[in-house]
């Protein structure tokens, strides 16, 4: 249906109805739409930024996940939002993996997919649907995607498969979790967890999640119909075979030679040093005029063989660029005992000192360390008191070494060369009654 420049269609997928709707919210961005399943709702929106002159594909997916999508607020301190967690940082790669090969070649504009739940709850997962509203909002964007990418999840409880299954079965009670999205043509993406199930249920999931998948896609295909914007007008580069064919008969030697050399640095080098011989040879005289458009020529025609070149070898002949046959994975060396951790790690430290003065020894141990009344050992503090031990074990003889000291971490200790115990009754006394103890530990044991 459509009224008051709201647009809205429904699929049926698996007894539960997911719409797609669009022309509510976020009206300033180049396509958005809400998909809903229940009471889960993500906005999807697709921004069109300006032209760059790059030449890769400048897009950004991100998932913006909020607390009160579930009926939260923040409880932190700063009661903000935190960075995105692991399932929107997975959710997001899953949209991208899918949509980023289907942009035309040659699209250089600035483009952003933002999926944002705004209303989570608990029984239809939200990840599904921001893949689908992702999609969604490119096709009713001036972004020409050729075609629209659905996504459906597979889960396998009590023997049957299911599909888009309850978050509650997801957690406790299924032998699958298969992800797949793709178009009306074909599976583009595939991402399981499963529980050893054979690779003919795999199969038969696949199937099962095709044929949903192409409800998905024509149900977008309609909103699209019914609210799409004019699609842009990209002129994808073209490629001057006969340049490629002069390129070949001069440099095709060097370069399949250069992108079979096995070490990775190597052949990035002879590879590059083939390239810059190409340009120069093909871009004319850097003066001109036309210098430029030659040059531009000249590299995505070598870009088009090295490719064409590397492709042949592994697809057809079956080799790798560092020589490996399709067959064949690097040799793979585990040594295992590299960073030893003894139950007690032990260290020795050396240092110029405090410069405590001579004679302050006993005075400065008492005011620093807990000692046994019994024994000349004590356990140290952190900080300034390591450096004061090391200058009183320097001195007087003696160790240092570190000890497990349970949740607490780590604790160092000490032990000096003295025939007797460090504290006279008198001091341990006044130790007694100003802190109330004489030392942390207790007794503790010879080393």
């Amino acid at each position: 249906m459509s009224s008051d420049a709201v647009t809205t269609v429904s699929v049926e997928i698996a007894g539960k109805e997911i719409s797609f709707e669009t022309g509510r919210m976020a009206k300033q961005a180049s396509g958005a739409v809400v998909v809903r399943q229940g009471d889960t709702m993500v906005l999807n929106t697709a921004t069109i930024g300006n032209l760059r002159d790059v030449d890769f594909l400048p897009l950004t997916v991100d998932v913006e996940e909020r607390m009160y999508a579930a009926g939260k607020i923040p409880g932190s301190f700063f009661k903000r939002e935190g960075r995105a967690g692991e399932k929107g940082t997975l959710t997001a790669r899953m949209i991208d993996r899918p949509i980023r090969p289907l942009f035309p070649k040659g699209w250089h504009y600035e483009t952003q997919l933002v999926a944002m739940p705004i209303s989570v709850d608990h029984i239809n997962p939200y990840d599904i649907l921001a893949m689908n509203g992702a999609s969604a909002a490119l096709m009713i964007s001036p972004v020409p995607l050729p075609t629209p990418v659905g996504a459906v999840r597979i889960g396998k409880i009590d023997g049957n498969f299911v599909v888009n299954p309850d978050e509650a079965d997801l957690l406790d009670n299924t032998d699958l979790d298969l992800v797949v999205a793709g178009t009306e043509e074909a599976i583009l993406m595939v991402e399981a967890g499963a529980n050893e199930i054979p690779e003919a249920e795999i199969l038969d999931a696949l199937d099962i999640a095709h044929a949903e998948i192409r409800k998905i896609c024509a149900a977008q295909r309609e909103l699209a119909e019914k609210a799409g914007k004019e699609k842009l007008t990209i002129e994808p580069p073209v490629i001057d075979q006969d340049l490629v064919a002069q390129i070949q008969g001069s440099h095709g030697a060097q370069l399949d030679a250069a992108t079979q050399v096995e070490d990775k640095l190597e052949r990035q080098d002879a590879t590059k040093a083939v390239e810059e011989d190409v340009l120069e040879r093909y871009s004319g005289d850097p003066d001109a005029e036309t210098y430029a458009e030659y040059r531009q020529k000249a590299q995505l025609a070598f870009d088009y063989l090295e490719k064409q070149i590397i492709r042949q070898r592994i697809a057809v002949d079956k080799k790798r660029p560092d020589g490996r046959g399709e067959r064949e994975i690097r040799p793979i060396t585990i040594e295992v005992g590299v960073a030893p951790r003894d139950e007690q790690v032990r260290f020795w430290v050396r240092d110029e000192g405090l410069g405590i003065p001579e004679g302050e020894e006993q005075k400065i141990f008492e005011k620093f360390y807990r000692l046994d009344p019994q024994m000349s050992r004590g356990v140290g503090g952190t900080g300034l008191g390591l450096y004061i031990c090391n200058e009183l074990v320097s001195r007087m003889g003696g160790r240092i070494w570190v000890e497990a000291n349970g949740r607490k971490g780590s604790t160092f200790m000490f032990e000096l060369q003295a025939a007797e115990p460090l504290l006279t009754p008198e001091a341990r006394a006044e130790a007694v009654e100003l802190h109330g103890f004489v030392t942390r530990a207790g007794r503790l044991p010879h080393r």
